[in-house]
């Protein structure tokens, strides 16, 4: 999760987790919140803000703070890739910490807890009704692929993945050494290619896009709407 300016979304995607999932499913949430720009002296951005009180003993939360982004944001550290065409420095910035990130979520999870898959969601995500069970059917398939890294539970980017937890973790090792390259879905494609490993095609998505406010102010937002 990353606040946006007068905007956070993680409450909401907590709330309709629970209110669309299936009366018997037990979840057990973490939620990774970096913001490399924001201190403990600043009351708006305290992580304790980030979730709502009625919230708080649902979730764990796992935080990123300034001294452990240390130099790697700094200007001759940040994204140089300019394939894509991005070469406002803000910008690379952005893609930058999004790909460290991913990097200090996954970590920081795989040392708490190691179940056999994981759904990393991004904060403005919205979930169908008994998405749920689309996850524990997609977990069994998996189970039964052993080079399968992760099914894409989302259409749109990595706003919903639901990993094999062993790829995961070559994967967020992948992401850290190469987090100035390119935008983290194309590191994805990248670490496909180069390891035995495939993407599971899901039977449905279970997952929109409802963030209209983006982490990068002045970024226009992409929005996917299930048909």
């Amino acid at each position: 999760s990353i606040y946006r300016e007068k905007k956070n979304y993680i409450n909401n995607t907590i709330q309709n987790l629970y209110k669309t999932k299936s009366l018997n499913t037990k979840l057990d949430i973490y939620v990774h919140i970096g913001d490399y720009n924001k201190t403990s002296n600043d009351s708006q951005y305290d992580m304790a803000n980030y979730i709502n009180d009625n919230l708080k003993n649902k979730i764990n939360i796992l935080e990123t703070r300034f001294p452990e982004y240390d130099d790697l944001l700094s200007d001759k550290n940040i994204f140089k890739n300019v394939k894509d065409g991005v070469k406002d420095k803000k910008r690379q910035y952005w893609k930058s910490k999004a790909n460290l990130d991913y990097y200090f979520g996954m970590t920081k999870l795989l040392k708490k807890t190691n179940p056999e898959t994981v759904l990393f969601l991004e904060d403005d995500q919205k979930a169908i009704t008994g998405w749920d069970l689309e996850i524990l059917k997609n977990t069994e398939i998996m189970k039964t692929k052993e080079n399968a890294c992760h099914t894409k539970m989302s259409p749109l980017g990595t706003c919903a993945y639901l990993y094999n937890t062993k790829k995961m973790n070559i994967f967020a090792e992948f992401l850290y050494k190469n987090y100035q390259s390119l935008p983290t879905d194309w590191l994805m494609n990248d670490f496909i290619r180069k390891n035995p490993l495939i993407v599971l095609k899901p039977q449905k998505y279970v997952f929109e896009h409802e963030g209209e406010i983006s982490s990068l102010p002045g970024k226009k937002q992409m929005r996917k709407v299930f048909k």
